[in-house]
């Protein structure tokens, strides 16, 4: 297989949502075999939309054998497309080591970083250690970002412990946390499973 090949074919193409779809999992594939490569060639394409999603479907592939070489490639991008990368890549880390993926989140060197990756570990943490999801959470000072991750968290643990999930919420003091993590945890509820949430939520 040449990707090289299956690159010029693709790009030869009008743009379209399907080309970019193409031209991604040729990357993706590439990327198994020779990431570094895969990496080099998509971030010179000239597409914006088709280099940026190409660039992350590689940095996601890497990130499945090697996360920390992942964000070591993904901090050599600027703007919007690391962010999301760095974001995509938290979350696969997660998924595999949620403890270490958490570590590297909180030392981000960007707050806008810091927020982007902790809320795609919210979740994997939230699934594969929710006491520690917790704990992360009740750590973390009063304001807009601990508002977020408490969506993340009550999204997966509405899921897995219902109950323990409104013990927690009706354990919170009274303020604007305690506020919308009711209203988050109202949402989940009514929407999964309405009649079966009617006793949790009188």
């Amino acid at each position: 297989w040449d990707p090289q090949a299956a690159l010029a074919a693709q790009l030869a193409l009008p743009g379209n949502r399907s080309r970019e779809y193409n031209i991604a999992n040729i990357y993706g594939r590439w990327a198994t075999t020779d990431p570094q490569a895969a990496l080099a060639s998509a971030l010179q394409l000239k597409d914006a939309a088709a280099r940026d999603n190409s660039v992350r479907r590689v940095l996601s592939q890497i990130a499945l054998t090697d996360a920390p070489g992942a964000i070591q490639a993904a901090s050599q991008l600027t703007g919007r497309m690391r962010e999301q990368a760095l974001g995509e890549i938290a979350r696969i880390w997660a998924g595999r080591d949620a403890a270490a993926a958490l570590q590297w989140a909180q030392n981000a060197p960007k707050e806008s970083e810091r927020r982007a990756t902790l809320r795609s570990i919210m979740p994997e943490l939230a699934r594969s250690d929710i006491q520690s999801a917790v704990r992360f959470l009740e750590s973390l000072p009063v304001g807009t970002l601990k508002n977020e991750l408490v969506g993340s968290l009550l999204g997966t643990w509405s899921y897995t412990d219902p109950q323990a999930m409104m013990n927690w919420v009706n354990s919170q003091p009274p303020g604007a946390l305690k506020k919308n993590a009711l209203i988050q945890a109202i949402n989940q509820l009514s929407y999964q499973a309405p009649v079966t949430a009617a006793p949790l939520l009188s």
